[in-house]
């Protein structure tokens, strides 16, 4: 229900879109994946908007490399794009036992035999102390003053922008950072990341 007006607009603009099981995730991707006949695909997030557009490129290049079943980010990239391979997420969906798989990258880890790879970043692309998903109002209100800054019609900016302009205008990042908020933040990524 609450993605009603978000299907409204999709079909108004004519986007192709799927609506799976709220809380299982990987058979949500899954049963998507099918419906649109991919063997592969890059999932991002909606609540991380501020992902850099050439990093989901080289993210999407190395996964053509290399074929992993599972292509992630090393942690603290401001967004993140993941590469999953259809067989693999299908493997992953027979074997488990949970349905709520929101926090999903975990249960790719539990089989020794899927091989997933790290795409490593350097430190001009990332920040520990930055959170940029949107949870809060706050957040909300830090990503309104990242585009105040940095958006100009036709030209795309960066990670490396982003992290450029808080080191200029500190005052930014104290917008949401709220240390409870924060706390909770990382503890979603290093759920996501631990093995």
């Amino acid at each position: 229900k609450q993605d009603d007006p978000l299907i409204k607009i999709a079909l108004e603009e004519k986007v192709d879109f799927y609506r799976g099981s709220e809380n299982d995730v990987l058979q949500r991707l899954l049963d998507t994946s099918k419906k649109f006949n991919l063997n592969c695909f890059a999932n991002i997030t909606a609540d991380v908007p501020m992902i850099d557009p050439f990093i989901i490129d080289k993210t999407i290049k190395e996964y053509c490399k290399i074929k992993p079943d599972l292509l992630i980010h090393e942690d603290y990239s401001l967004g993140t794009c993941l590469v999953v391979n259809v067989a693999s997420l299908e493997k992953v969906c027979r074997a488990k036992k949970e349905i709520n798989t929101e926090v999903w990258v975990k249960f790719f880890q539990s089989h020794k035999d899927l091989y997933i790879h790290t795409l490593k970043f350097s430190n001009d692309k990332k920040n520990k102390n930055l959170k940029t998903s949107l949870d809060y109002k706050e957040d909300y209100d830090f990503i309104k003053r990242i585009f105040q800054e940095l958006y100009q019609k036709n030209k795309i900016f960066k990670n490396k922008d982003i992290i450029n302009l808080i080191k200029h205008k500190p005052e930014i990042s104290k917008i949401n950072s709220n240390p409870k908020h924060l706390l909770r933040w990382r503890n979603h990524i290093d759920d996501i990341t631990k093995n």
